[in-house]
């Protein structure tokens, strides 16, 4: 009897130490799905690669500005440009090309482009500078994309405050 008492609490007390080992033989939660534990235990670092590696595959493309992209004062410091445009074009190497101006003036600038690990930001690098441009990624989804950024330029007309940017993907 003593030896069967001792045989009986040392399964009780292992019992719950193999189920820990081997979470596949845990009983899932009352909702069905697998104790949220598990799916927890992968590292940021492997979740935020994949949110990257989807947001890079959302934004690889060309992208056209649908509103008036540049700032414009009623005090007419800076009236509106006409034919003002400004695009990206994020290529799959890694390479981006970005377009802006107007009918009478046009600025290129390209460099290299990747998204934070989070997935939030685009960080654009161009050749000449070691700091990436931030923009945050507040909206994707198909052929609709919203950037906010601060356009930086050489020419002042070109230059804008923080603000929200609506693309459409061509």
């Amino acid at each position: 009897m003593k030896q069967f008492l001792t045989l009986l609490v040392a399964v009780t007390l292992l019992l719950p130490l193999s189920a820990n080992n081997h979470p596949e033989a845990m009983e899932p939660c009352c909702n069905g799905s697998p104790d949220s534990s598990i799916t927890n235990s992968l590292t940021s670092e492997e979740t935020t690669s994949a949110v990257a590696l989807k947001m890079m595959t959302l934004l690889n493309g060309q992208w056209e500005n649908m509103v008036y992209p540049f700032e414009v004062q009623n005090d007419g410091n800076k009236m509106p440009l006409e034919g003002a445009f400004l695009r990206y074009e994020f290529r799959a190497d890694g390479s981006y090309v970005k377009t802006l101006g107007c009918k009478s003036s046009r600025i290129n600038s390209s460099g290299s482009w990747s998204v934070s690990n989070d997935g939030n930001h685009l960080l654009l690098y161009e050749d000449c500078d070691k700091a990436p441009l931030k923009a945050k990624i507040k909206y994707i989804e198909l052929d609709e994309l919203v950037l906010e950024q601060a356009l930086v330029s050489g020419e002042p007309q070109f230059c804008t405050g923080k603000k929200d940017f609506f693309f459409a993907k061509r």
